[in-house]
């Protein structure tokens, strides 16, 4: 076992690997063109975004006679980056002619340096949607969100909650408490963020402890409106009116309404999208819309999918000769947080990982003494193996002919294949359906072929 990895059995090889291709199909239906970021890049383009500099992995030769100079090495550190957005970001600034719009998805590991725990690791599988473009609209968070969700749908997993806020309303509603620097600002949107985590008179105490401008009173209703969680158009209803709240507040609001309502149009359950105002991320990264998704039977896990506008990224990365020209690029993403999402759901017990193949047929032969036969009888197997291949199913060639039939047998069991053809002799086949343990003779490989075809249509 090696701490802060997946130590994966093989069932859980199995559907973890059938995991990354039901998202990747999920994605391609949505028009995001497979991409693969770059598994190495430089230190200091690492840290020009995202504040997790004490979290990025560094790249060093493990022998001491390797060729390479320390110094060299100082000034070019190589790393593993700990996101796909900057390496991406990256790709963009670096090839400025790329023609836009661009839909990518990326499935790939992620590292970062920090203590594993349950659901927490130090090299993790992301599952990302982007849509890059100047002068992005709403759009675009539309699609990647619809993306995530009906790839979440492909998984087959429970029940999931999208919370949905703009970092605007989270920044204006702090403002309110009359915070007059972005050092103060920060800091009371930090409260913010562990609302989950502690008891109202605790964020009120937190925050009045930062000295804002207005009194108490104030900052406790504004942090009563933070801590609403609930439906778009309740909320409308319930501030609309509110003194408090101007015409660009309202603006941002009416942003999201109407996300929800194209969503809506797409065809996502009205009921699995939720407003909270309270819901800060990334104020590195991110300067709009942002999302977190939640598995409604395990909250307590913490967010399984997320992601927001940035609307600056790609020129914070470029180089000051690219910068200008780039300021204008925007971008909205979001990421499924695969291994967690798989960790968590196996902890919960909601995954069957029982299964340790992806073969749907079996071939076989029986076991016989006389060469001649063997010979014959491998010569069916094989033919036959490769006419079901030719039908796309996943179909196994059991290696080892000098088996009984039975251990054969307990071998497909074993594995969770559902069916098995015997070779019984040259004109003589067994089709047998392990799941309820019938099964057909038949005399020539075209009628197994035959079979096979109609069983798995």
């Amino acid at each position: 076992m090696i701490s802060g990895h997946t130590n994966y059995l093989l069932g859980e090889h199995v559907e973890f690997s059938r995991w990354k291709q039901a998202v990747a199909e999920a994605y391609k239906v949505y028009g995001f063109l497979p991409f693969e970021s770059r598994l190495v890049e430089r230190a200091t383009d690492l840290e020009k975004k995202g504040g997790l500099a004490k979290e990025i992995y560094a790249i060093k030769p493990y022998h001491k006679d390797s060729g390479y100079k320390e110094k060299s090495l100082e000034s070019s550190t190589l790393c593993l980056p700990f996101d796909h957005t900057v390496p991406f970001a990256l790709f963009l600034a670096n090839n400025p002619d790329t023609k836009l719009p661009l839909r990518r998805q990326d499935l790939g590991y992620s590292w970062r340096v920090e203590k594993p725990e349950p659901g927490r690791f130090n090299a993790f599988v992301q599952a990302d949607v982007d849509i890059i473009d100047r002068n992005l609209n709403v759009f675009a968070e539309m699609e990647c969100i619809l993306a995530i969700v009906k790839a979440l749908e492909a998984l087959k997993i429970p029940p999931i909650t999208v919370y949905l806020n703009d970092i605007g309303i989270a920044k204006g509603l702090v403002t309110k408490m009359g915070f007059d620097t972005d050092e103060k600002k920060e800091q009371a949107l930090k409260v913010v963020d562990k609302l989950d985590k502690m008891s109202f008179e605790e964020a009120v105490s937190e925050i009045m402890a930062l000295e804002p401008a207005e009194g108490k009173s104030t900052v406790s209703s504004l942090v009563e409106v933070f801590k609403y969680k609930g439906n778009m158009e309740k909320f409308v209803k319930m501030y609309q009116k509110d003194s408090r709240f101007g015409s660009e507040f309202m603006e941002q609001i009416n942003t999201l309404r109407e996300l929800v309502g194209l969503l809506e149009a797409s065809e996502v359950d009205p009921s699995i999208l939720q407003f909270c105002p309270g819901m800060v991320r990334g104020l590195d990264y991110y300067t709009g819309v942002v999302f977190e998704t939640y598995l409604n039977d395990a909250p307590h896990r913490g967010s399984i999918a997320s992601g927001g506008r940035y609307n600056n990224l790609v020129s914070a990365v470029a180089n000051e000769s690219q910068a200008k020209a780039l300021a204008d690029i925007q971008g909205f993403g979001g990421s499924i947080g695969l291994t967690r999402l798989f960790d968590v759901t196996m902890r919960e017990g909601m995954v069957d990982v029982r299964l340790k193949t992806s073969s749907k047929v079996m071939i076989c032969q029986r076991k016989v003494r006389d060469a001649a036969e063997k010979k014959a009888l491998t010569g069916k197997a094989i033919q036959l193996a490769g006419r079901v291949r030719a039908l796309k199913i996943p179909t196994e060639l059991y290696t080892n002919s000098s088996h009984r039939t039975g251990k054969q047998l307990g071998y497909a069991d074993d594995k969770g294949i559902p069916v098995v053809v015997m070779v019984m002799s040259e004109g003589s086949f067994v089709i047998k359906k392990m799941y309820d343990s019938t099964q057909s003779d038949v005399d020539t490989v075209d009628k197994v072929v035959s079979h096979i075809e109609k069983m798995f249509e």
